[in-house]
């Protein structure tokens, strides 16, 4: 990334399980510096089993591009608003619905 754009990255890890990991905070501040134009944000899948791969539409072990992040409105008592990572598909020929489960679709 340095070399991109001469910036030094930032790594963030995303470990909900650890107390000092605040995902409000880190959503906030990709949401702003994101739409401001002043990141540019990339995440990254560890193993994951087929079932959780199925279910989420990513590859295990594979890095994408964020194009977009949003808060998700939906009517529900959920106890916190659900956001949502717009990525790049890992097959640039692939295109997915916008849909909770997505599914890849040929352009061709």
């Amino acid at each position: 990334m340095h070399a991109l754009t001469g910036w030094i990255p930032e790594r963030v890890a995303i470990r909900p399980k650890d107390e000092d990991f605040n995902a409000t905070q880190l959503f906030q501040m990709l949401e702003t510096n994101l739409r401001n134009g002043n990141a540019l944000v990339t995440i990254a899948t560890g193993e994951l089993s087929e079932i959780e791969a199925d279910r989420a539409g990513l590859v295990p072990t594979h890095a994408y591009a964020v194009l977009d992040v949003r808060k998700v409105n939906v009517s529900s008592k959920l106890e916190h608003t659900p956001r949502s990572l717009l990525t790049a598909p890992p097959n640039p020929a692939q295109v997915f619905h916008d849909t909770p489960s997505p599914q890849p679709v040929d352009r061709n």
